[in-house]
């Protein structure tokens, strides 16, 4: 089999928000060790650590399980992330698909985490520490 990048289960869950495009950014996400953040035309997406003090930041999916894509990846790669969303795919487990310049993340509902790592190292993504 193939040689795959490795998996790295985060140990936080996760959550997130949809808030109106014009909101302003909620206050503390500079001290976040995680977060990301898309603005659109049509909204403003925040992916955070889930915490219940931002549970009235618009509208939120909570309780996301993250995994990450040892990397750096180069910008060649073609089609990982397609690879692990569709072993994922197959098990029936929803994804949110996050990147970054270096790598990939994936978040997976919390309570298929587990399942989620299972079906990645069984698709030869072996976990890391």
């Amino acid at each position: 089999m193939e040689q795959r990048p490795r998996i790295r289960r985060l140990r936080d869950s996760f959550a997130i928000h949809r808030l109106p495009a014009g909101d302003p950014l909620p206050a503390g996400l500079v001290d976040e060790p995680m977060v990301w953040i898309g603005r659109t035309e049509a909204e403003l997406s925040i992916v955070c650590r889930e915490r219940p003090e931002r549970a009235a930041w618009g509208e939120v999916s909570g309780g996301w399980g993250a995994l990450e894509v040892e990397g750096p990846l180069d910008f060649a790669i073609v089609g990982l992330l397609a690879e692990i969303t569709a072993v994922l795919a197959g098990a029936e487990i929803s994804v949110f698909a996050l990147s970054t310049f270096d790598t990939d993340y994936v978040l997976v509902p919390g309570d298929r985490l587990d399942e989620a790592v299972d079906r990645l190292g069984e698709a030869g993504f072996a976990p890391y520490a």
